[in-house]
């Protein structure tokens, strides 16, 4: 199913396990302006100020998900329940529309074209390949001077650069709404529900949980492609509460994809706990750079704390201190040439 017909995405987070429940955060992610029916007509209704009969389904075993219905997996428990419309969420939705420009986003293939040649790199920090039996770095990410080497050759900007569009698009207005939990509550995206799980022991095994508009709600779809549900990896449940994290969501109805990489960090994550945590404090006034011959910082410029997000990455250290180096690369012309022989 191609992203580009969804007009509705239906995630679930469980947050906690109390031995015979699973404690849930729904969040309803829509595509394109809220305040209408998508477009083309798919038997959804506009999302704002819309009730939500959902269903939740559990479901047994690891191996359920991958097919294309879970849902029919022996033993899967369904669970109706109503995602209610909080009370000024239309309202509340309409009045973020009138104070911002908001327009709609560039076609699937602008936004292919416009990013294809870039690419993200994830810097190491020694904090980081000290806290652990470090082998070398994975795909993607870098070690050593090299980040530090990249924001000191970036080209500054100029005069002539484009101006940042003063226009931003719904995906972006729900984007910063997530950073917000009380506004996302207020406009409907995230809900909590408590799923009862019987047999208390329908887990033991581990499983799958996602959540689904409920067949015998009143919405009736005449495209179900335009909803697409993610489902979170249960891990083994006994009687004895715990927490659990969602560290990866996979679609429900997949056939065909190579999910290695994705099942196994969901199962190392699935308490919410990062496995490496690792601090460190800045030697030298470039906190891009980790060598010991340059200038100390001359105040104390705090800790930094970081956590890997898969096992061999790390948290990206705030670059805000490295970002003015320019300003005071003006004042060393002098250590230049070193510095360019460690970013050869």
């Amino acid at each position: 199913m191609p992203l580009a017909d969804v007009q509705l995405s239906i995630l679930a987070f469980p947050q906690r396990w109390t031995g015979a429940a699973l404690e849930t955060r729904v969040l309803l992610l829509p595509t394109g302006d809220p305040t209408i029916a998508p477009s083309p007509p798919s038997g959804l209704p506009q999302f704002a100020g819309t009730t939500w009969s959902l269903r939740a389904m559990v479901v047994p075993g690891l191996d359920a998900l991958m097919g294309p219905d879970p849902g029919a997996t022996p033993g899967t428990m369904p669970f109706p329940f109503t995602a209610p419309a909080p009370a000024n969420a239309l309202a509340l939705f309409n009045a973020i529309g009138a104070q911002f420009p908001i327009v709609p986003p560039d076609p699937p293939a602008v936004r292919r074209t416009r990013f294809a040649n870039i690419a993200f790199r994830k810097h190491l920090p020694a904090s980081y390949t000290n806290a652990f039996a470090f082998e070398r770095p994975g795909p993607g990410t870098t070690i050593g001077n090299e980040f530090g080497c990249a924001l000191r050759d970036t080209a500054v900007g100029t005069l002539e650069d484009p101006k940042p569009p003063a226009t931003v698009t719904w995906g972006a207005v729900l984007s910063f709404a997530l950073r917000q939990p009380l506004l996302a509550r207020a406009l409907g995206l995230l809900h909590d529900v408590t799923i009862p799980v019987a047999p208390s022991t329908l887990l033991n095994a581990g499983g799958w949980l996602y959540i689904e508009l409920d067949p015998a709600g009143p919405i009736a779809l005449t495209n179900t492609a335009a909803v697409r549900r993610y489902a979170a990896r249960m891990p083994a449940l006994a009687a004895t509460p715990r927490p659990l994290f969602a560290a990866v969501l996979l679609p429900v109805g997949l056939t065909t994809g190579q999910y290695d990489e994705a099942l196994a960090e969901s199962a190392i994550y699935d308490d919410g706990f990062a496995k490496i945590v690792h601090a460190a404090q800045a030697v030298t006034v470039d906190a891009a750079s980790a060598s010991h011959d340059m200038i100390p910082p001359a105040t104390d410029t705090g800790i930094d704390l970081g956590w890997e997000r898969r096992a061999d990455h790390a948290l990206v250290q705030p670059p805000a201190r490295g970002v003015a180096r320019p300003r005071r690369r003006e004042k060393r012309r002098d250590r230049s040439a070193a510095r360019r022989r460690r970013c050869a």
